[in-house]
């Protein structure tokens, strides 16, 4: 497959679209979509299936793609668990020393076919455009009996990555499966999270949300996440709204 470099117009805030590299004739084998549109049960797919996920299908091309995204990229390196469970997958390190925590959410195979396969109208979404997924929830507050048999435990809650204040994380790389899109998108994280804080709750209101189901093991309880996906342009213009202000008003 082929790949090439384009700096979106206007766009400090979205560093670049790319055409993801990958070995000409490769096919990956269907795996259905990570999240299910809420409607029936959540997808089951626990955090250790997705770290093998990530390093088995999407570590070389992640790297590979973010040397090419980010000029002066001397190194990127997959981080350990531990930095994984921070939302830490890989460090670039610059040729100048500088350190850029990164951030990486693969889609699987399938994404594809929930997108938009007409425009939107004056939201201007281009037919089959990407959505990306904004998480409110890491994990969900337990509202049933039955959520809380399932999970094991009564949850109060956690805040989705996408608006968690905690997080150091510098950049956000969505990718999909080259059958579904080559394109991929680098997102300043804390620009990302105040346009998710800011827009999250008409975004629930307009778009499909999907939640997933973490099951128990042996020595910690289950949970449920939720996200809402959003076609990118949307989001794309909700940065953008973020990075552009006016000076405070002086007392």
């Amino acid at each position: 497959m082929s790949s090439g470099y384009r700096r979106t117009r206007g766009s400090s805030y979205l560093l670049a679209r790319f055409r993801a590299s990958g070995q000409p004739g490769e096919r990956k084998r269907g795996v259905g979509e990570h999240w299910k549109a809420i409607g029936g049960d959540a997808t089951e797919y626990g955090f250790d299936a997705n770290l093998a996920f990530s390093r088995g299908v999407r570590e070389r091309i992640d790297i590979d793609t973010v040397k090419k995204m980010i000029g002066g990229c001397k190194s990127v390196i997959k981080t350990g668990e531990d930095q994984d469970r921070l939302h830490v997958d890989y460090e670039a390190t610059l040729h100048g020393g500088g350190v850029i925590d990164i951030d990486a959410k693969g889609r699987r195979f399938g994404a594809g076919r929930f997108w938009n396969t007409k425009s939107k109208g004056r939201e201007n979404i281009r037919p089959g455009e990407p959505d990306v997924a904004i998480e409110k929830w890491s994990v969900m507050p337990t509202k049933t009996r039955t959520e809380r048999l399932r999970c094991g435990c009564n949850h109060a809650g956690k805040t989705g990555w996408t608006i968690d204040t905690s997080s150091n994380t510098h950049l956000i790389l969505y990718t999909f499966d080259p059958l579904d899109t080559e394109e991929v998108f680098l997102f300043s994280f804390p620009l990302l999270r105040e346009a998710s804080r800011r827009c999250l709750d008409d975004w629930y209101e307009r778009y499909k949300t999907g939640k997933q189901f973490t099951p128990p093991k042996r020595h910690r309880s289950g949970w449920f996440s939720e996200v809402v996906l959003v076609p990118v342009s949307v989001v794309e213009r909700a940065v953008l709204a973020v990075q552009r202000g006016v000076l405070a008003a002086q007392e």
